[in-house]
């Protein structure tokens, strides 16, 4: 489980921390900015902050340097040893750099599920360990052919799936509703005035979908290996 905070509002971002911790899971938290917030995700067990800088403005000609960004949020998450880039932006030089700044693993890959089932993690020339990503809940909304996280439970080993905390907020069931959002981003009073019902088949249905089937994958799991101590 990974999340991208993506500058939301501290309520945005609480309330999917409320999900992940209600349901125990481990996540990675990819971090943007300096918020009170992150505290709360620290102190929350299993979970680990990232870092997720943004590389766009540079490539639109922006003063500064990939180097400067990269250490002014690791001023924020000191801790942080896991990289990935707003927008996936890589390349073979920012991944050097990435290693060198104590970076051991990066997410810059999306795989959708049709490059296959079987695609472990692997080691680049920088010794950083690759991490694909499977699934990500907006490019569901650009391209619904990729199916429910929850589809591929089970099957894509491992299952390396990307969250935004806007998205789970409103139910996201298309980019033009995000789209929408946009104006409102800091004002979660109205978001949550706009967020679509369970049951729309939005980004918030798909993650509760997803972990509702992977704790009871993990009940079934315990229970098998519970049997043979039972009946000994």
């Amino acid at each position: 489980m990974t999340i991208d905070i993506d500058w939301a509002h501290d309520s945005v971002i609480a309330d999917t921390l409320a999900l992940v911790a209600e349901a125990g899971v481990a996540a990675t938290w990819f971090v943007t900015h300096a918020t009170p917030i992150l505290a709360d995700i620290r102190a929350t067990p299993r979970q680990e902050l990232g870092l997720h800088p943004n590389f766009n403005p540079l490539l639109d000609g922006a003063p500064g340097s990939a180097r400067d960004k990269l250490l002014q949020l690791r001023d924020i998450v000191p801790e942080a040893v896991s990289v990935r880039s707003h927008s996936l932006v890589r390349s073979s030089r920012l991944s050097v750099l990435f290693r060198e700044l104590g970076m051991t693993h990066e997410s810059n890959y999306f795989l959708p599920p049709s490059a296959g089932d079987d695609i472990p993690p692997w080691i680049d020339f920088t010794g950083i360990v690759q991490v694909p990503i499977r699934w990500e809940d907006d490019v569901h909304l650009l391209d619904p052919t990729i199916g429910e996280p929850v589809a591929h439970l089970g099957k894509i080993t491992p299952l390396t799936v990307d969250f935004h905390p806007i998205h789970l907020f409103l139910n996201t069931t298309s980019i033009a509703e995000y789209e929408h959002s946009r104006p409102i981003a800091q004002d979660p009073v109205v978001l949550r005035e706009r967020r679509r019902a369970p049951g729309s088949g939005g980004s918030r249905d798909h993650f509760l979908n997803l972990l509702e089937a992977a704790q009871q994958g993990a009940a079934s799991a315990c229970m098998r290996q519970l049997r043979p101590n039972q009946e000994n």
